[in-house]
C-alpha cells in the first residue's frame, strides 16, 4: 500500500455541490470529495498520455476506476497540518452546556445508570456534536468547522451579457461554498510504486488547478502540495494500535466517509445487520443495537461524459458507529485489510472508509480547535488612496455585521434556549431592573469615550433587592451578576464568547482583539443584548395572549 498525502490550498471559494439547500441555490460539502480529485487527475492523465479509449485501457481502469487506486476525501487540516476526521455520531454533549465534555454512547459501560447521572435523571437533554470534524488525542477531542462563504448571484443572458428579467434570465440565486484561504488534507492510496509516481507527477505537473463548479464566476482555484509518499504504509487514519479482536468481546466499527451498502437484491441499506457484516467483512458477529448509531445521507451527481444525472442513492453517513461482537477471533491482519480496502461501492471516490475501535474512552474533554489558514495576500500597494479608504470602510462594516450575527447567535443559544416558555418565571430579573442597567449601558455607548468602569460602578450601586435578582439569575453556568462583573472587568473575554474572524478586503483587516475601543464597545453591545432578550421575550408572550 502506497499513500500519497497532499494539501489543497483554496485560493478562491470552492463549490463542491451537495444535494442540500433550496433548488435555486447550491450548497457545498464541508469537505472536498474524492470524486473531484479523481476527475481532475483523469482529465490531466488523458490529455498528457493522449488516451482516446479510456474504457478499454487497463492503465486507466487501474488508476481511476476499479478501486485499486482510492482517492479519499480531503478533510480540513488543523494548525499542525494534520488531517481531521468526521465527528462520530456516538458523541453527545449536554444541550445547554459549553461543549467541553463529550460522552461516548458506544462505550459498553454507558448504560441507563450512567445516562441518569449525566442527565440528572433526564432533566438535562443530550444533543449530538454540531461540529462536523474532529481530532482525537487520548482523552481529548478537538472540534473543527471549516469556514464558509455565502454569495448572491444573478442569472444573466449569455448573449446580452446582463440579466433579462422579462425572459426569465434574471433570477437571483445563492452559492454556499467553502471559503477561500483555508487548507484541506487528502490521501490517495495506490497498490504499486509506479502508480503512486504517476499520480504524484500529475499533482505536481502545474502550480494551479481548478475544482468544482462555477469556475468562470471566480470559484475553484486551488493549489496542490504533495507532502510525502508513504511506501509500504498500512494507510491507517487513526492512531489506535492494531490488534486482534477476541471472540465474544464487543468492538466498534466507525465510518470515516459515507458508505454505500446494498442487500442481496441490490437495494440500498439504511442500516447494518449481522448479515451485512457477513457479506462485506466475512465474519460472524452479533450487532449491539443499544450502542450502534447510524444516520443516512443521499448522494447524487452528474456524469459529464454521459451528460446524464447519477441516480440518487442512500448511504450510511460518515461518523456512523456500529458496535458488534464477533463470534470468532478476528486477526489484526484482517482488520488491517478492512481499513485498507474499505467496504461498499464507489471506493475509488473515497467512499466506504472505516476504522475499528477508534474511540476507547467513555468521557472526553473537548475544545474548539483551530484550522490551518493561508497567509493573507497583501495587495495594498496596488490600490490608490481612495480605494484604500474604501477597502478599510468595507472591512469595518463587514466586521460589524459579523459581530451582530455572533451576538444574535449567542442570545439564541445561551439566553433564549435556557427557558422553555417566555414568562416572568424564567429566572431573569424584572423588566424594570433590566431596563435600568440597559439604559446605563446605552448612555456609555453614546459617548465618545466608552467607560466600563462607570457602568460597573453604577451597577454596584443597585439596591439589595435588585442585586439579589441578578444573583439568582443564571447565564453560562454562573450567576448573572458575576457574569456581568467578569465581562466588565475583563472585556477581552468577549472574543471567547463571540467567534469573529477579521474580514480581509484587498489586504486590509480590522483587528478584533488589539483595539481596546472596539473590544469594550462589543462587550457592552453583548451585555445590552443579553438584558434586552428577556424583555422582548416577555413582550412577545404578552402580545400572543392579548391576540
Amino acid at each position: 500500500m502506497k499513500a500519497i498525502r497532499y494539501r489543497i490550498d483554496l485560493e478562491q471559494p470552492l463549490l463542491a455541490t451537495s444535494l442540500l439547500g433550496d433548488p435555486n441555490s447550491s450548497v457545498s460539502f464541508d469537505f472536498i470529495p474524492g470524486s473531484l480529485i479523481r476527475g481532475m487527475c483523469i482529465q490531466h492523465y488523458l490529455r498528457q498520455h493522449k488516451v482516446h479509449n479510456a474504457a478499454h485501457n487497463p492503465d486507466v481502469q487501474r488508476l481511476f476506476f476499479n478501486g485499486h487506486t482510492r482517492y479519499l476525501h480531503a478533510y480540513p487540516l488543523n494548525t499542525d497540518q494534520h488531517r481531521s476526521l468526521p465527528m462520530p455520531h456516538v458523541l453527545s454533549t449536554p444541550k445547554h452546556g459549553d461543549g467541553t465534555t463529550l460522552y461516548n454512547e458506544s462505550h459498553m459501560e454507558w448504560n441507563d445508570t450512567e445516562w441518569s447521572e449525566v442527565t440528572n435523571n433526564g432533566k438535562t437533554e443530550l444533543k449530538p456534536v454540531a461540529d462536523p470534524f474532529c481530532t482525537v488525542r487520548n482523552d481529548t477531542i478537538l472540534r473543527y468547522r471549516p469556514n464558509r462563504t455565502l454569495q448572491i448571484h444573478i442569472q444573466r443572458d449569455r448573449r446580452k451579457g446582463h440579466a433579462l428579467r422579462a425572459t426569465g434570465r434574471g433570477e437571483i440565486f445563492q452559492y454556499d461554498a467553502l471559503a477561500a484561504d483555508q487548507s484541506f488534507g487528502g490521501i490517495i492510496l495506490c497498490d504499486t510504486d509506479s502508480d503512486a509516481d504517476t499520480i504524484t507527477t500529475i499533482l505536481q505537473s502545474q502550480s494551479v488547478f481548478w475544482l468544482g463548479r462555477s469556475r468562470s464566476a471566480h470559484y475553484g482555484r486551488v493549489r496542490f502540495h504533495v507532502a510525502d509518499v508513504d511506501r509500504g504504509t498500512s494507510g491507517r487514519e487513526v492512531h489506535t494500535p492494531l490488534r486482534d479482536l477476541p471472540a465474544e468481546e464487543p468492538c466498534t466499527l466507525s465510518l470515516l466517509s459515507d458508505t454505500f451498502l446494498t442487500d442481496a437484491e441490490g437495494n440500498a441499506l439504511a442500516g447494518v445487520t449481522a448479515e451485512t457484516l457477513k457479506v462485506y467483512l466475512n465474519i460472524d458477529a452479533d450487532i449491539n443495537p443499544t450502542h450502534t448509531f447510524t444516520t443516512i445521507n443521499i448522494h447524487g451527481g452528474f456524469n459529464r461524459t454521459w451528460q446524464l444525472p447519477i441516480p440518487q442513492l442512500y448511504a450510511l453517513a460518515a461518523g456512523s458507529t456500529i458496535t458488534f461482537t464477533p463470534r470468532q477471533t478476528v486477526s489484526a491482519t484482517m482488520v488491517q485489510q478492512w481499513e485498507e480496502d474499505g467496504i461498499g461501492a464507489r471506493r475509488a471516490e473515497g467512499f466506504g472508509r472505516l476504522t475499528v475501535n477508534w474511540l476507547t474512552e467513555m468521557h472526553y474533554n473537548s475544545s474548539e480547535g483551530k484550522l490551518h489558514t493561508l497567509a493573507a495576500r497583501r495587495v495594498k500597494n496596488d490600490l490608490k488612496p481612495v480605494s484604500q479608504q474604501t477597502a478599510k470602510l468595507m472591512a469595518k462594516r463587514l466586521l460589524e455585521k459579523r459581530i451582530d450575527q455572533e451576538i444574535a447567535h449567542f442570545i439564541e443559544t445561551q439566553v433564549n434556549n435556557q427557558v422553555s416558555t417566555a414568562t416572568d418565571t424564567d429566572g431573569m430579573p424584572e423588566n424594570s431592573q433590566l431596563s435600568r442597567l440597559n439604559n446605563i449601558i446605552r448612555q456609555a455607548l453614546s459617548t465618545d469615550t466608552v467607560s466600563l468602569e462607570t457602568v460597573q460602578q453604577r451597577f454596584g450601586q443597585f439596591k439589595p433587592t435588585a442585586s439579589r435578582k441578578f444573583d439568582s439569575a443564571r447565564l453560562e453556568g454562573t450567576s448573572l451578576s458575576r457574569w456581568i462583573d467578569t465581562l466588565l472587568a475583563n472585556p477581552q473575554t468577549v472574543w471567547d464568547k463571540l467567534t469573529v474572524t477579521a474580514p480581509d478586503i484587498a489586504g486590509y483587516q480590522t483587528e478584533t482583539t488589539n483595539e481596546r475601543d472596539l473590544t469594550e464597545k462589543t462587550a457592552l453591545r453583548l451585555l445590552s443584548a443579553v438584558l434586552s432578550a428577556p424583555m422582548q421575550r416577555r413582550k412577545d408572550t404578552q402580545n400572543e395572549h392579548m391576540g
